[in-house]
């Protein structure tokens, strides 16, 4: 079944704002030497694929594994906390950017036009997300060694009495 429209504005949204968050200590760095709408473009780029890929099935049920969804927020909540407190979030971009611009130039783009502009920022972006995958594999493991898995969720409601005195259990809510 297809994620409804509500759920994948609600997506967009959520990834608008953390996307936007999390790139602004890069674009307070960059927006002087580099092309400024090359740089929204690669964010915007990460908002639709961030977009796209967590509205399916298949993320749900990823989501939906114990530690997952308290990982996701741990790392991200880590990663908007970084960008948000000035000089670290300027600090934890410089390196990543400093090499992206590297990898970038080292592959031919030279300059700091629109293509190359995109080029780095997207190569930027790739390097941060995967630092926060590894901080957020980092967080999982503790958690897996650390805590007891979630149990199952309880049906809601009450048991209901049947006349004859039988006893029919609580049918499970759809999630």
């Amino acid at each position: 079944m297809h994620p409804l429209p509500v759920v994948i504005l609600r997506r967009l949204v959520l990834w608008t704002f953390v996307c936007v968050i999390s790139a602004a200590p890069s674009f307070l760095w960059a927006q002087r030497e580099f092309n400024r709408d090359a740089m929204a473009v690669g964010v915007a780029l990460f908002i639709l694929a961030y977009t796209g890929l967590t509205s399916t099935e298949r993320f749900e049920r990823f989501h939906s594994r114990p530690f997952v969804r308290r990982t996701l927020y741990i790392g991200y909540g880590l990663r908007l906390g970084a960008s948000l407190l000035f000089p670290v979030g300027m600090a934890a971009d410089v390196w990543p950017g400093l090499l992206s611009v590297g990898i970038v130039e080292g592959l031919g783009l030279r300059g700091r036009g629109f293509e190359q502009t995109l080029a780095i920022t997207v190569v930027q972006g790739t390097l941060l997300n995967a630092i926060l995958f590894v901080v957020m594999s980092l967080v999982y493991g503790i958690q897996r060694l650390a805590m007891k898995p979630p149990a199952e969720v309880a049906p809601r409601g009450f048991d209901v009495v049947m006349a004859g005195g039988a006893t029919l259990p609580p049918t499970p809510s759809p999630q």
